[in-house]
């Protein structure tokens, strides 16, 4: 695959449901083997839907997280960046969507709250990868 041409491609948006399986956020205080099995779960999880997919490849991207909870209750989609999101987008670079995820490859992942899923137990995370245009990639590395 080669890399999206921004000038032609929207965002490219992978959706993923997830239970309390393998959700989990920075206020949880989990055994490290508990948090290592979701963490990999989760990058499975994101592998597969990236390949299943067949995301193109990006050298450089903005990544966008709207993160939708059970209920409208108070939700900080901040405590899910180091967990979640971050096992997410190494998904992504382990199915090849991103060189790896430092400083020169990606921003982000940027998380929003999105819409309620109504359903007690599920989380969505709604990942809207951008591909950086000539004035964002100063930003970037």
């Amino acid at each position: 695959m080669s890399p999206v041409d921004a000038a032609t491609a929207g965002p490219v948006v992978l959706t993923f449901d997830l239970s309390d399986r393998v959700w989990f956020t920075s206020n949880d205080r989990l055994h490290w083997r508990a948090r290592a099995r979701k963490t990999r779960e989760l990058r499975e999880i994101a592998a597969w839907t990236a390949r299943a997919q067949h995301t193109p490849r990006f050298v450089q991207a903005r990544v966008v997280a709207h993160v939708s909870y059970p209920t409208n209750g108070r939700a900080d989609p901040g405590n899910v960046v180091g967990t979640v999101l971050k096992a997410l987008v190494d998904g992504l670079v382990d199915a090849g969507v991103f060189p790896d995820d430092d400083h020169e490859h990606v921003i982000g992942p940027d998380p929003r709250r999105g819409l309620k899923t109504g359903k007690a137990g599920l989380w969505r995370v709604r990942l809207e990868i951008h591909e950086l245009t000539a004035t964002e990639e100063d930003h970037c590395g």
